[in-house]
């Protein structure tokens, strides 16, 4: 007697493969009908296809929070160059009246009838209680160096720049502007085209 399994006695009858005739040759037949179509249509309608929805606007919602934060510093960058010019205008004119040397400080520029600046003009942007502008001249006396807080609106002392520093260091630095800028950015500019 050929048995599909030995330890097996109350195994009926079998096919030539020697598997059970009554469990594995009866198979019930499938079929997808209307039900089984409506039912992927109304999952894919209520489930699906609103996840990926949302998923896109999670995405676009999150990306256009992490560029709100830099486009709110546009106004106070726009400010801050335009203020800067104005006291770079200033030194200029107080440095050719005053026998070619650069002020010691910024206070020289309001004072007097004939003041080249209002108080406003040196107001930091950045700054949250509305600060002066650092100003500082150069040891030698040969130019000067004039900086905001920056965006973490912490005086850094202007030792790192963030016009000149790599992604990772903006955070934490000052806008700075020196007398020899024009210098600075042609030599940044040549060492960018080699």
């Amino acid at each position: 007697r050929n048995m599909a399994n030995e330890l097996d006695e109350v195994t009926g009858p079998v096919n030539t493969q020697g598997r059970d005739v009554n469990v594995i040759e009866k198979q019930i037949p499938v079929t997808i009908g209307a039900g089984s179509v409506i039912f992927e249509v109304v999952l894919w309608l209520l489930f699906i296809i609103p996840g990926l929805i949302f998923q896109l606007m999670k995405t676009n919602a999150r990306n256009y929070l992490r560029h709100a934060g830099a486009a709110a510093a546009i106004p106070p960058s726009i400010r801050l160059e335009l203020r800067v010019a104005r006291i770079a205008v200033a030194l200029r004119t107080w440095r050719d009246a005053n026998g070619g040397e650069w002020p010691a400080s910024l206070d020289p520029l309001f004072e007097g009838d004939a003041s080249l600046l209002r108080p406003s003009d040196a107001a930091d942007p950045f700054s949250p209680d509305g600060a002066r502008l650092r100003y500082e001249r150069e040891p030698d006396g040969s130019g000067w160096r004039l900086w905001s807080v920056g965006l973490d609106q912490i005086d850094g002392g202007g030792a790192v720049d963030a016009f000149h520093s790599s992604d990772a260091d903006v955070k934490r630095s000052d806008f700075v502007f020196t007398s020899r800028e024009r210098e600075l950015r042609r030599a940044a500019a040549e060492a960018t085209a080699r």
